[in-house]
């Protein structure tokens, strides 16, 4: 399972949301609050993948295993967008 990464107030924990593998149809079916990282601009994921942005998750840095990459500025900045969206 993948998951995007945000820093957290606590230095202990970090902000997580869920990054889904499934299947991507013309961007008919993804919603307000999910986004798409396209494998060609991202070569660190399998296939293109989508962020579910309502599944925000605060967790351990304990728990973590291994960092795949990074989320470019344009593109947090679109899900930052989406997150807030989302919450408020």
């Amino acid at each position: 399972m993948q998951i995007l990464i945000a820093c957290s107030p606590n230095p202990g924990t970090v902000l997580v949301a869920p990054v889904s593998s499934g299947k991507i149809r013309n961007n008919k079916h993804i919603l307000r609050c999910q986004y798409i990282l396209y494998k060609n601009k991202y070569p660190f994921l399998a296939k293109d993948c989508v962020i579910k942005c309502d599944q925000i998750r605060c967790i351990s840095v304990c728990r973590l295993l291994d960092k795949c990459g990074y989320v470019n500025s344009d593109d947090w900045k679109k899900i930052s967008s989406r997150i807030k969206s989302t919450f408020f």
